[in-house]
């Protein structure tokens, strides 16, 4: 899967040569909340310290670089907390598949577990279990190990199953691992009260 993350922070630092540049920032200041027409869902920011980052300028600049886009297909929003290092995503992608029994969110929590697994160095599942995002079941998982810099580092990621448009949801928070550990959690469980699916 395509990193976003080292993208996006590269272009918030002004890192990489079209970032660098007096080029449009990637960042929205203003916005307090991002409205998706499809698939729909309205998320907030969980508090001011949050920016909502300017996805077609990411998109452009990874074109402008040689980069490849496609990782910008399934992502519909993100979010930035530059104090904390950390970034908010929301994936949306169909499911797609053909099944006897509809799914639930844990199904699909299962192949994020093991995206998680294979992303992360020294992988560990600190949580696994169910959870609200606004007024719908997910199911939460909470990984720590070391990103590809050798960093701890958290993710927490809720996954949610909408089965009247059969679409998947993945809400993940990814920053370092210590000291704002804590302050990251309360960030997510707040935002996640906030998501409307």
């Amino acid at each position: 899967m395509k990193r976003i993350a080292l993208l996006a922070l590269a272009a918030c630092l002004g890192l990489g040569g079209a970032a660098a540049d007096d080029s449009e920032p990637p960042y929205d200041l203003e916005r307090e909340e991002f409205k998706c027409e499809s698939p729909p869902f309205l998320l907030e920011r969980p508090s001011d310290s949050w920016v909502f980052l300017k996805l077609d300028v990411l998109q452009e600049r990874a074109r402008a670089e040689g980069q490849d886009p496609s990782g910008f297909e399934t992502l519909k929003a993100q979010l930035w907390w530059g104090a904390a290092k950390a970034s908010i995503y929301v994936r949306a992608f169909p499911d797609g598949v053909h099944r006897r029994e509809p799914p639930t969110s844990d199904l699909f929590a299962d192949g994020q577990l093991e995206h998680l697994q294979r992303a992360l160095s020294e992988a560990e599942l600190k949580k696994r279990g169910p959870a609200k995002v606004g007024k719908r079941l997910a199911t939460i998982l909470e990984v720590e190990g070391k990103n590809a810099a050798g960093d701890p580092w958290l993710v927490q990621e809720a996954v949610v199953y909408r089965p009247e448009d059969l679409t998947v949801f993945v809400i993940s928070l990814e920053g370092p691992a210590g000291e704002r550990t804590k302050d990251l959690r309360k960030q997510f469980k707040k935002l996640l009260k906030k998501v409307r699916l």
